[in-house]
Formats: structure tokens, C-alpha cells, sequence
């Protein structure tokens, strides 16, 4: 999805997200899952090195290790896309 003063970040996303996609169906005859994990904000150190702590994003961030385990369950699972977060379950419209 686009958004704004970021335009090259989210237009990568996009083509991630578009390229995933693509795999799974192309590698589907070969019993080959493909999974996107998508998050909002993970905890990994980014925001005391950028300076960030005040910033909304990161105050809910998830621990990488949850998110890890999210993603591992989701791939096991055989989803295309895994939401890690609820309030991103708009995307999937």
C-alpha cells in the first residue's frame, strides 16, 4: 500500500509482496510453500540506534522472537500471507 514521504520503501514492499505471490503459484506443482510475514514494528535494536523511542510505531513493537515463532507457524501452516498484527488485516481486502 503507498504512503507518504516513503514512497520508494513501500513501493518495494509492494513488489515483495507481488513477487511472493508469484512464487507460490509457480512453485505450487513442487509442494514448495512461499510465506510473507508482515509485522509493524519488531523490537531488534533500530530504534535506540536511530534515535526513535518517541516515535508511535515503535511502542507496541513485538520482540523478534515472537515474531520469529509467528512466522515459523505460518510457513508450517502453508499460509501465503501471515498478519502478525491484527490492525493490518485491512491489506488482505
Amino acid at each position: 500500500m503507498p504512503g507518504p514521504l516513503q514512497a520508494v520503501y513501500y513501493a518495494s514492499k509492494s513488489y515483495v509482496t507481488s513477487l511472493l505471490q508469484a512464487l507460490a503459484k509457480e512453485l505450487k506443482d513442487n509442494n514448495i510453500t512461499v510465506t510473507e510475514l508482515c509485522e509493524k514494528a519488531i523490537d531488534i535494536g533500530f530504534v535506540s540506534a536511530g534515535d526513535l523511542a518517541g516515535f508511535d510505531l515503535w511502542k507496541n513493537a513485538k520482540n523478534a522472537e515472537s515474531v520469529a515463532s509467528f512466522g515459523y507457524k505460518a510457513m508450517n501452516k502453508g499460509k501465503l500471507v501471515a498478519l502478525n498484527e491484527a490492525a493490518l488485516s485491512f491489506m488482505l481486502r
